[in-house]
């Protein structure tokens, strides 16, 4: 019986290291999952803002230009009258 009990007692310890060691890497691998799911949520509110500033330098830009050529018309309008 004493034996037996040790048999027991000896896979008992087995099982208990190799259950600690798997809900380490398990719990690892969620800590990964949720991590690259922040990286993907930031990766996509990066190329969202990048977009939108392009949008605005491009609409600057329209203004500029929007802007001198009606100082110009202004300016024709002035000299010729």
């Amino acid at each position: 019986m004493n034996a037996a009990e040790a048999d027991l007692s000896q896979l008992e310890k087995k099982i208990g290291s190799a259950v600690s060691k798997a809900r380490s890497y398990y719990d690892t691998r969620i800590l990964l999952r949720d991590a690259k799911e922040k990286l993907t949520k930031a990766k996509h509110r990066f190329e969202r803002a990048q977009a939108l500033q392009v949008a605005a330098k491009e609409l600057a830009f329209a203004s500029v230009k929007t802007t001198k050529s009606i100082f110009l018309f202004i300016y024709m309008i002035s000299c010729s009258g």
